[in-house]
């Protein structure tokens, strides 16, 4: 189980970095800012979610047979929150900001 929480974990951070830009662009012009919030508050819930599951024993957590789950979670749950929750958010309130300059595609977001 460690081999697929960490191959998961990888998985979610190059999409953290690397996808969810482009899907907070998609959102503000599909969907206007209520679509681009939401889909950060969906992408902020499913890391926290990975940062829960990975914090227990299920997750491959050796410290939690010994310590508890309220040793290592809170833990978990901070680091995640701010090496894949704080960018998510970052880029979704640049991609907000730059609402009328950003241009993509040749055309303004509107």
């Amino acid at each position: 189980m460690t081999l697929v929480a960490t191959w998961l974990g990888l998985v979610l951070r190059v999409a953290t970095l690397l996808l969810f830009p482009a899907l907070a662009v998609w959102a503000r012009r599909t969907g206007g800012a209520a679509r681009l919030w939401r889909v950060t508050a969906l992408g902020v819930g499913g890391i926290l979610l990975f940062a829960a599951f990975v914090a227990s024993s299920a997750g491959g957590n050796m410290l939690v047979s010994s310590h508890g789950y309220g040793y290592t979670a809170p833990g978990s749950l901070l680091l995640h929150a701010l090496t894949l929750g704080l960018p998510m958010v970052a880029v979704s309130l640049m991609v907000c900001c730059a609402d009328a300059r950003l241009i993509i595609g040749g055309e303004k977001m509107t």
